[in-house]
């Protein structure tokens, strides 16, 4: 168990101790018992009018310290009626009658204990309940659960004026988490947060989420305390959790009067703690919701360099098409005829510029169509319909955004004419397949593609484009799939089946 000094928090509010109230009140009680055995020698007129004035200290008795400060006065009045000062009295003093004297005796302890009293045990409420909302207010403005733990510990050493408290906190470094004990105290704020031994108090409540108190540390069983804790007489130590998530724990020493720890201070730290329980449930809970909210903007942010943002949104709500699966899919692989001479004759700036404009335009199209971009290789364009988002018309799209990156490639190439750049001419595949999808990679980078022999077949076929004098070829398992009217190639090799094209840049 750690060591805590004694000595007391810093109070956010003071107040006036008891010794000085009662002082206040014994003073002025004092005064008037003297103004009225003047007004008796002095035979003052209406004197006897005078002893009503007690009902002023006998009301703030009451009102400060409860039942027990109104009976304590209200017994003191009794000088009133049995007179112990050895001075001759003046038979003024005794001119009420007995039953007046009675009757006033009465009405004094009512008004001390019934009046004063219950007024005292509502101020006193009031004043525990405010103490307890200024405080419940101050846990959840803290910032960290750190700041949480602190304030919780100090405000319980407060309330159950306690000679000292300290507190666990998580402590974490590159992910991992310990505990640490640290305490809310200026003279203590310099000294490092220390690691607790295995058997400390504080450790024990977090295990258990238990709260463990006693009011004979030394003899008490369940305690292996080291030597510089044997000083100590009483404690509590309190779990501050949610539930069944344990954040840390608060340890309160010693009352300052020297009295024990009662219930009453054990629910009021009970109470505390659980408060900042709820207040450190709720940052973990609002940070895991950032972490979320920043997790799928960066989420959404990666796929949308590569989908639609309707495809995007439907991705994030179903984080499981991550995982490896296979798909049936429409491919679509376009690449720049004659790439590589072309670019032996123009400068790198300018190749550059072009380049961006081309993707940029082929990309819209793959976006406007409900399409996905897998990569770039180099000036190649491997694009798919299908997946990860659902698409009953995937060949049929992907035909029809083929015909589209055609026209569109036709309309820059009447820009860059304008602009004395030369014109790019393109071979477009399209295959209707099955492959391997899911988030490619180590730890360090991983990215969402597509694999498997198919891939390299429907790249096979955008070569032929070229020896086949076609813009755009199409499988046969994409022709069927698509239901689109196409018409045959001729003089394609066996090994691909039949080949189709679109027939109109309208398919």
């Amino acid at each position: 168990m750690t060591r805590v000094n004694k000595k007391t928090p810093k109070k956010g509010k003071r107040r006036i101790s008891d010794k000085t109230r009662w002082a206040f009140i014994l003073a002025e009680f004092a005064l008037i018992y003297i103004i009225i055995i003047v007004s008796l020698y002095m035979a003052w007129p209406y004197h006897n009018h005078l002893r009503f004035f007690l009902l002023i200290p006998l009301y703030q008795a009451g009102a400060a310290f409860g039942y027990s400060g109104g009976i304590m006065l209200s017994l003191l009045s009794l000088f009133l009626f049995v007179p112990i000062l050895p001075v001759q009295t003046p038979n003024a003093m005794f001119q009420f009658d007995s039953y007046s004297s009675i009757a006033l005796l009465v009405l004094y302890t009512l008004f001390g204990v019934v009046v004063g009293g219950t007024v005292g045990e509502a101020r006193k409420t009031h004043r525990y309940v405010e103490d307890l909302s200024g405080i419940f207010m101050e846990l959840f403005a803290e910032p960290d659960e750190r700041s949480v733990m602190l304030r919780s510990c100090e405000a319980a050493a407060s309330l159950t004026e306690a000679t000292r408290c300290a507190a666990l906190v998580r402590h974490s470094v590159d992910g991992s988490s310990d505990w640490r004990i640290t305490s809310p105290y200026d003279d203590e704020k310099h000294i490092p947060d220390s690691s607790p031994p295995q058997d400390n108090v504080l450790l024990w409540s977090v295990r258990n989420n238990t709260s463990l108190a006693t009011n004979s540390a030394a003899n008490d069983s369940r305690l292996s305390l080291d030597a510089p804790a044997h000083y100590l007489k009483s404690f509590m130590s309190i779990p501050v959790s949610y539930e069944n998530d344990v954040y840390g724990a608060i340890l309160l020493t010693d009352k300052k009067n020297g009295e024990n720890f009662s219930e009453k201070d054990l629910e009021i730290a009970k109470t505390i703690a659980e408060t900042s329980g709820d207040a450190i449930h709720n940052m973990v809970q609002e940070k895991n919701r950032q972490e979320e909210i920043m997790r799928e903007e960066r989420m959404r942010e990666l796929f949308s360099r590569y989908v639609s943002s309707t495809v995007a949104d439907y991705i994030l709500e179903h984080p499981d098409l991550l995982a490896g699966n296979w798909k049936e899919i429409t491919l679509l692989v376009s690449d720049i005829r004659g790439f590589t001479a072309m670019s032996e004759k123009i400068p790198a700036h300018e190749l550059v510029t072009q380049l961006n404009e081309y993707f940029t335009a082929m990309v819209d199209v793959v976006f406007d169509n409900k399409g996905t971009i897998d990569k770039f290789i180099g000036d190649c364009i491997i694009a798919y319909w299908g997946a990860p988002a659902p698409d009953p018309m995937h060949a049929a799209n992907a035909i029809k955004a083929a015909a589209a990156m055609a026209r569109a490639l036709e309309t820059l190439n009447v820009s860059w004419a304008e602009r004395g750049m030369p014109a790019y001419a393109t071979g477009i595949a399209i295959h209707t397949c099955r492959v391997l999808m899911g988030n490619i990679g180590d730890e360090r980078k991983k990215a969402f593609t597509i694999m498997g022999e198919e891939v390299e077949k429907a790249m096979s076929l955008e070569a032929l484009t070229k020896n086949l004098d076609a813009k755009i070829i199409v499988s046969e398992t994409a022709s069927r799939a698509s239901g689109v009217r196409l018409t045959s190639i001729t003089g394609a090799p066996e090994e691909y089946g039949k080949l189709f094209t679109p027939i109109s840049e309208n398919a």
